[in-house]
């Protein structure tokens, strides 16, 4: 009774949207980051900060909504972010496109103004899950992962035993070892030294 009446209360119109707003960002980053950014990526660490840089973002964006901000204000609130990027250790860009990802979402989430605001978060939150999914699929399935190994047995390293060669690498490394490439042959030491590409 209570929540109804104060969802009802047209002085809370604006704070439910954002509660609504927020629900919904929420439930998009966590179908990103769960679904598709760590059944991807081993660096499970990056999961919290990005999560966290997207709660913020999404508040920022829906106090610059709500409250009349001076554009040097603004401009300083999104510079902080630009200050902390630069100070931080490098990191790679599969990470940093899924950061740009998460702040384009939040802020689409607070700001954007859709004439049917849920029906219109859901559409445009889906192309994006759908486009990254899309894309983590191709790039799953088309695109070969390259690792550099040493090979001891330099008689598979012939021209002759190429098949032979990616069947032994199949069976030693566990991996779908699709091509290999020899970079160098050393005879005294009796090694090979190939790059492998393969399947994750």
């Amino acid at each position: 009774m209570i929540l109804a009446s104060f969802l009802t209360n047209p002085e809370h119109t604006q704070l439910v949207s954002i509660i609504s707003r927020f629900l919904v960002n929420m439930l998009v980053i966590s179908i990103i980051i769960g679904f598709l950014y760590r059944k991807t990526d081993e660096n499970k660490e990056f999961v919290l900060p990005i999560v966290a840089i997207g709660v913020i973002i999404f508040l920022l964006s829906s106090y610059l909504s709500i409250v009349k901000v001076e554009l040097g204000m603004a401009l300083g609130l999104f510079a902080i972010f630009s200050i902390i990027r630069f100070r931080t250790r490098n990191i790679r860009a599969y990470q940093m496109a899924y950061l740009f990802i998460i702040i384009g979402v939040s802020a689409i989430n607070a700001l954007a103004q859709f004439p049917h605001p849920i029906r219109g978060m859901i559409i445009s939150n889906s192309l994006v899950v759908l486009s990254l999914y899309g894309l983590e699929y191709y790039q799953s399935n088309s695109l070969l992962s390259k690792r550099n190994i040493t090979l001891s047995n330099i008689d598979l390293a012939k021209p002759s035993r190429r098949e032979d060669l990616i069947s032994y690498l199949r069976r030693t490394t566990e991996l779908d070892v699709k091509s290999v490439k020899i970079k160098e042959v050393n005879y005294l030491k009796s090694e090979a030294y190939l790059i492998i590409y393969f399947k994750n």
